[in-house]
């Protein structure tokens, strides 16, 4: 990080962020409240502010906002995500003309984790036995581990509502250590877990008894 010049424009620049992140950066709040920042540099020496550069954090979907020109960029997680937006598969409809500018690259995983209670040794199973799953998973629709666990589960033939029609559940959190789902594992009110962030809640879920499941060939070729 480069270091702040001097000047009291700067300073108030300094004092907008940290108000900004202050509010952002609430753990509590959930994911379709203010918890993302848009930094937009510009000139604020008119009657209106005029943008030059606007650059925010959120949902993959933001692919859209570049496109019509609402923001100049967008940080978004993961890389793969912008890809489908690219090439218009997945959670895009059509090809959008957006491009990489840079990466922050991150070692991270997803797990299926169930418990097993179940009896399931596969997410095949859950379709196969109609099992009415607890399933421990983000609240955020758009989300990167929602869109993956929608496409996992559709290979197989299902969706999130159909495991409900079964008669199971969505425990539904904001970041992968809620505090919300850390109480579900501890209780035992939950089955499953399909999430990443693993140093958050993992070793919390196998010390409840919950086991890894591992996707059939034909599912990762899909």
């Amino acid at each position: 990080m480069e270091p702040l010049p001097k000047g009291a424009n700067f300073q108030r620049a300094l004092m907008l962020w940290e108000i900004g992140l202050q509010i952002a950066g609430n753990p509590l709040t959930p994911y379709y409240g203010p918890r993302d920042m848009c930094i937009a540099v510009g000139s604020g020496s008119n009657e209106t502010f005029k943008p030059w550069l606007r650059m925010s954090t959120g949902s993959p979907i933001l692919a859209h906002a570049v496109c019509r020109n609402e923001l100049e960029a967008a940080m978004i997680n993961p890389s793969g995500l912008l890809t489908q937006a690219y090439r218009g598969t997945g959670l895009f409809s059509a090809a959008l003309p957006v491009r990489i500018l840079a990466t922050y690259p991150s070692l991270d995983h997803f797990v299926y984790a169930i418990h097993p209670r179940t009896g399931l040794k596969s997410l095949a199973e859950i379709k196969e036995k109609k099992f009415p799953l607890r399933l421990s998973i983000r609240e955020d629709a758009t989300h990167s581990t929602r869109v993956l666990a929608d496409q996992t589960l559709a290979a197989y033939g299902m969706t999130l509502k159909d495991i409900e029609s079964w008669g199971g559940s969505l425990q539904l959190n904001g970041g992968p250590g809620d505090a919300r789902r850390m109480k579900a594992i501890a209780d035992g009110t939950i089955d499953a877990v399909f999430d990443e962030g693993l140093v958050l809640w993992l070793n919390a879920a196998l010390d409840s008894g919950m086991q890894l499941v591992t996707l059939e060939d034909s599912t990762f070729k899909h």
